[in-house]
């Protein structure tokens, strides 16, 4: 059952039976010795529950099996010195919860399942060791969540090719030069504060299919100098403060039927020259500070 061997303070291994199904809730949660958790030879497992493995600070080796369609939220969260995680052999895995990996301070890499659709909130938010991310296999993928917020030394974020939504605070606080979502022919939204405070970012490229664009997306990002939106159609609204303390922002290119700039969009570009708004001939409002 649940927490059914949570804070086992000696325990070191545990060997799971092969015909086991499910793994509850907090099952071996806070044990502090516990270094390898194998699941991989159970071939009827398909879920395991909310923070099974979470704060198990010298798990090193977590296996999972080809079987699992859910990872609950929390499952390996705080795990302080689990480094890789490899998740290609599950190709039944469509969802990586919220928090699954969260705070694992020493995570270098993770592979990722092709079968993947959505990757949740905060699920490898502050890992302050992950480096790069490449879910360019991951042809299922339609949303990423504010799945990899402050992992503070991620430098390099390969995207999926069918991505429909990144969302609220996906990236912010990251170590990212170049963001190209413009192979992302489905990507329609980029959620609030989705780049916000990445101060090496110097590049970004959009897809034409684009439409909405979060509060405060790309705003302090200090190494930011050129932004192009000329081909974002679809694209109507800049919401409040979406560009905003970016100080090396020196050029922006609006897209063609633009009808809002929100408040603050661009505020504190001190490096801002030139705004030619004269192509936008549906706009209608730009709010206050913009």
């Amino acid at each position: 059952g649940a927490y059914a061997f949570r804070a086992c303070p000696a325990l070191e291994t545990v060997i799971f039976p092969r015909g086991l199904e499910d793994i509850l809730e907090g099952v071996l949660s806070d044990c502090p010795r516990l270094v390898s958790v194998d699941c991989s030879q159970c071939a009827s497992l398909r879920y395991i529950g909310g923070g099974a493995f979470q704060s198990c600070g010298a798990l090193e080796i977590v296996a999972f099996p080809p079987s699992i369609g859910t990872i609950d939220e929390g499952v390996i969260s705080h795990c302080t010195t689990l480094a890789h995680v490899d998740l290609r052999a599950c190709t039944s895995l469509r969802v990586i919860s919220a928090g699954v990996l969260r705070a694992c301070d020493a995570l270098e890499t993770i592979l990722f399942p092709p079968s993947l659709e959505e990757i949740g909130d905060g699920a490898l938010s502050e890992c302050p060791m992950l480096v790069n991310v490449d879910l360019s296999a991951c042809a299922a993928l339609r949303r990423i969540g504010s799945a990899f917020r402050r992992c503070f030394a991620l430098e390099c974020v390969l995207f999926p090719p069918r991505l429909r939504v990144i969302g609220d605070d996906a990236f912010s606080y990251c170590k990212v030069a170049k963001v190209d979502v413009s192979a992302c022919a489905s990507l329609r939204v980029i959620g609030r504060a989705a780049f916000r405070g990445c101060d090496a970012l110097e590049s970004v490229l959009f897809p034409p299919g684009l439409e909405q664009i979060g509060h405060s997306v790309l705003s302090d990002c200090p190494m930011l100098v050129h932004v192009d939106l000329g081909a974002c159609a679809l694209l109507r609204v800049f919401s409040d403060y979406v560009f905003s303390n970016c100080s090396a922002l020196a050029s922006m290119l609006f897209p063609p039927h633009l009808e809002a700039i929100g408040h603050g969009a661009l505020s504190d570009c001190p490096k801002l020259r030139r705004a030619d708004l004269s192509a936008c001939a549906s706009l209608r409002v730009i709010g206050a500070s913009a």
